[in-house]
């Protein structure tokens, strides 16, 4: 993965590049630590070969995850989501 800061004047805004094969999850959420970022918006754009979404029952206090397969091995994905790393 590669990185660069955009804009720096009271929030940061960073550009993440993945390089294929980059588990997006575990890459981002260590770049969130190394950078000291406890939360933020995440924007992205791009195509995944394989993906698991999930989103938290507050009721249930627990996960439904949905796991796509794809036949050939590739999709074009975007979105935006509210985050916050642990």
């Amino acid at each position: 993965m590669r990185d660069t800061v955009l804009r720096e004047d009271g929030e940061r805004t960073f550009l993440l590049v993945f390089d294929p094969g980059d588990r997006i999850m575990e890459t981002l959420t260590g770049f969130a630590r190394d950078q000291g970022i406890t939360a933020g918006r995440v924007m992205g754009i791009g195509a995944i070969r394989q993906a698991e979404l999930g989103f938290f029952h507050h009721d249930r206090r627990d996960y439904e995850h949905w796991n796509e397969g794809h036949r050939d091995g590739r999709s074009a994905a975007s979105g935006t989501r509210t985050a916050a790393f642990r």
